[in-house]
């Protein structure tokens, strides 16, 4: 079966949000998921929006804009259960995941990179249509790896 559904939320970053308006029209499904007040995404209600025709949930880790960290790790496990592929944009919450995750073995390769964003390198040497760009890039080979594209 050709899945053809992705979950994300509103509040995502723009890169995201136009990768999954550039999918709808190459005839995906996208569900946009709304917010509570406090910015909460409510995990029942990602649960009962993943279908068996879904093939990836994409959730940011931390909002730039209102500060709010999602239960990446929650939200992982219960597309884990659903069997579904998970993605994060993460890029904002790396020094928040460093605080908060200390025990996060993510590997030397990993760290060197999370050290090259987190002392402004990136920020400062990258403009921002190119970080943009490279976001879209990174999800549309995350959906294209796993599911069949056509176009």
């Amino acid at each position: 079966m050709n899945k053809r559904h992705i979950i994300t939320t509103s509040v995502e970053h723009s890169s995201v949000l136009e990768t999954c308006k550039y999918f709808e029209t190459r005839g995906y499904k996208v569900s946009y998921l709304s917010v509570n007040e406090a910015g909460q995404l409510d995990l029942h209600g990602l649960e009962n929006a993943i279908t068996d025709n879904t093939c990836l949930v994409s959730v940011m880790w931390a909002n730039n804009e209102t500060g709010v960290i999602y239960p990446i790790h929650e939200i992982a496990a219960l597309c884990n259960k659903k069997s579904t592929l998970f993605h994060t944009d993460a890029v904002l919450s790396l020094d928040v995941t460093a605080a908060v995750y200390p025990h996060l073995d993510i590997g030397e390769q990993a760290r060197s990179k999370l050290d090259f964003v987190n002392d402004g390198a990136l920020s400062q040497s990258v403009e921002k249509e190119q970080r943009v760009a490279m976001r879209l890039f990174a999800v549309k080979r995350i959906v294209q790896s796993h599911v069949s594209v056509v176009g």
